[in-house]
């Protein structure tokens, strides 16, 4: 299905699946009695809340460019547009550690999937299609295994690939406008942004990935933890950003609920330090096989007469 693949990133990505693994559930194992009913209730408070406070947006199950959607569409490979917003020149090693960075810190929430519920692959793949960088001159060393932009800006004046490729931008599959065709189009971006200054900070959605260049420099470059883009991944598959306010609201109408039975911090979970904590928690870890199971079902993915309930209406203001 994709006309070029990165055999570096290809087997990155099998390095990584040793190198990071932690402990995780059996994908033969049983929801835990104690979140049965925890993961519908996280479903529900996010479809509420992102309704609620982006009434022009899609919502949760209604937008179709989650990392979920993008495995499917690639058949278990997600295409990334890379951008490059930094004044830095931009060689072989930089790149290649970008996409280990980058594989590493989503490897914590794609392992597992694989043999949970019918999902169709046994790892998830990842292909860098571009490169997006302000002058061609930045970017040194071999290119053969991907495309360099420098033609295209964000509507925030940022480098970008071509738009007509963005999987985001032409939810209707139409790619008719892609300069290097349907098979060159990318599911995700990940951008290092000077924008963000002396801040190891992030931003992220479906559509793509936004991590400081600071942040790069002084923590990611480093190759080990970085919590920021941890948490920036979750993003991606739909999480929230849970804020604990102390308050122990029981209320899925509310923006300060919390999981219950949660038996410690999540990754989704800031504090005034940030995202700061390096390893998803087991009821993370279920909450993305939860999303599977239930994407795969409303999108028709599989079939099994499996249904959901309505999700619940909250009163107006709820979440302002």
């Amino acid at each position: 299905m994709l006309s070029r693949t990165s055999t570096a990133i290809f087997s990155t990505v099998a390095m990584l699946r040793l190198a990071t693994c932690a402990f995780f559930d059996s994908p033969n194992d049983p929801i835990p009695d104690q979140w049965q009913k925890a993961l519908p209730m996280a479903w529900d408070n996010t479809e509420i809340m992102m309704n609620a406070m982006f009434p022009d947006d899609d919502g949760l199950s209604k937008y179709h460019n989650w990392a979920i959607d993008q495995i499917m569409d690639g058949n278990g490979t997600i295409n990334v547009c890379m951008r490059w917003n930094s004044d830095a020149i931009l060689d072989e090693e930089t790149r290649k550690n970008i996409s280990i960075q980058h594989v590493k810190q989503y490897q914590q929430w794609l392992e597992w999937l694989p043999g949970w519920d019918n999902f169709p692959f046994k790892e998830v793949k990842f292909n860098v299609i571009a490169w997006a960088i302000a002058n061609d001159s930045q970017l040194i060393g071999n290119r053969d295994d991907f495309h360099v932009y420098t033609e295209f800006k964000d509507d925030n004046g940022i480098v970008a690939c071509d738009p007509g490729c963005s999987r985001h931008l032409n939810p209707d599959g139409d790619y008719s406008s892609c300069g290097r065709g349907a098979e060159n189009r990318f599911h995700q971006y990940f951008l290092v942004d000077k924008s963000w200054g002396e801040y190891n900070m992030g931003a992220a959605s479906g559509e793509g990935i936004n991590v400081s260049e600071y942040g790069w420099d002084t923590v990611g470059s480093k190759l080990g933890n970085w919590s920021i883009l941890v948490h920036e991944s979750g993003h991606t598959f739909g999480l929230r950003d849970y804020i604990n306010d102390m308050s122990n609201e029981t209320s899925i109408c509310s923006i300060s609920w919390l999981p219950p039975n949660l038996t410690e911090q999540m990754v989704m979970e800031p504090t005034d330090q940030g995202a700061h904590i390096p390893k998803i928690t087991r009821f993370e870890g279920w909450f993305v096989r939860y999303l599977w199971s239930r994407f795969s079902r409303i999108r028709g993915w599989q079939e099994d007469g499996t249904t959901f309930p309505p999700t619940p209406e909250c009163p107006p203001g709820s979440f302002e």
